[in-house]
C-alpha cells in the first residue's frame, strides 16, 4: 500500500504541488494525466525523493518519510522506487549491460557477477540480448527506453515510476515501448505512469488521475474519468482528443 498525504512542493515563488492526497493498493497501475505544467513529473519526482518536498508524508510499504525525516530516507526510497525517465537517463560513457548492472552493484549492493546475470536476463526479457555491448548512442530512442526500463526492473522495486516514456520517440518508435510497459503492468509491480497517451492510458490502468495546476482534480476508473468525467476541467482538457485517441 502506497499513500501520499498532503504533499506540497514549490520552487521559489512557484507552488507546483499543492496538498497531494492519493492511495494507491499494491499491484495497482495508476496513470496520470493533465496539461503541461500541471506538476505531474515534480510529483513523481517527490515519491522517490529526486525532488524533496516542503511538506507532506509519504509511505510505501513499511517506509515513510515525511518534511523531517526526507535526508535520512533517501538512500531507502532510491532501493524500493525505480524511475524511467522522459530521456531515458542512461550513462553514455556506459554500455547497455554496464548501465543496468551499476545500480545493482551500487544500490543493491550485490556482486559483479549476480548483478550481471540479473543484467542479461533482463535484456532478453526486453529483446536486446544482442546489444548489451552497445554504447547509448549506438541505439534508437526505443531502444534506450527498452533499456531504461530494464534497469529500473532490475531494483525490484516496491514502486515503479514512468515519467513521460514515450514523449522523446519518434512516432514509429512509441509502440515498442508502451507493449513492453503493458507487459510490466500485467506482473502487478505498482506503477505510476505520466502519460500524454489517453488510449494507452486507458488501456492499462486501473484508475486515472487528472492534475492541474498542482491539484488532483479527478480520478476514478478510465470509465469515469474518460468516457463520463465529472469536474469541467477535466472535460475541457479531454476535448483536445479526439473520440478515436481513445
Amino acid at each position: 500500500m502506497i499513500q501520499i498525504s498532503h504533499l506540497n512542493k514549490s520552487y521559489g515563488e512557484h507552488h507546483v504541488l499543492k496538498g497531494i492526497d492519493l492511495n494507491i493498493k499494491d499491484g495497482e497501475t495508476i496513470s496520470i494525466i493533465g496539461p503541461s505544467g500541471s506538476g505531474k513529473s515534480t510529483f513523481l519526482r517527490c515519491l522517490n525523493l529526486l525532488e524533496e518536498p516542503e511538506e507532506g508524508q509519504v509511505t510505501i510499504g513499511e517506509h515513510q518519510y515525511d518534511e523531517k525525516t526526507i535526508h535520512k530516507n533517501k538512500k531507502v526510497f532510491s532501493r524500493i522506487t525505480a524511475m524511467v525517465f522522459q530521456n531515458y537517463g542512461l550513462f553514455s560513457n556506459k554500455n547497455v549491460l554496464e548501465n543496468i548492472t551499476l545500480p545493482l552493484t551500487v544500490v543493491k549492493k550485490e556482486n559483479s557477477q549476480t548483478a550481471k546475470n540479473t543484467a542479461l536476463k533482463l535484456l532478453e526479457k526486453v529483446g536486446l540480448l544482442d546489444k548489451q555491448k552497445a554504447y547509448p548512442n549506438e541505439l534508437s530512442g526505443g531502444q534506450q527506453q527498452r533499456v531504461g526500463i530494464a534497469r529500473a526492473l532490475a531494483l525490484n522495486p516496491e514502486l515503479i515510476l514512468f515519467d513521460e516514456p514515450t514523449s522523446a520517440l519518434d512516432p514509429e518508435l512509441v509502440g515498442e515501448v508502451l507493449s513492453l510497459i503493458k507487459k510490466v503492468a500485467t506482473e502487478k509491480i505498482t506503477t505510476i505512469i505520466v502519460t500524454h497517451e489517453i488510449a494507452f492510458a486507458r488501456e492499462i490502468s486501473d484508475r486515472i488521475v487528472f492534475m492541474d495546476n498542482g491539484y488532483i482534480v479527478e480520478e476514478g476508473t478510465p470509465e469515469e474519468v474518460i468516457d463520463h468525467p465529472k469536474n469541467p476541467r477535466t472535460k475541457q482538457f479531454l476535448q483536445r482528443f479526439t473520440r478515436n485517441d481513445y
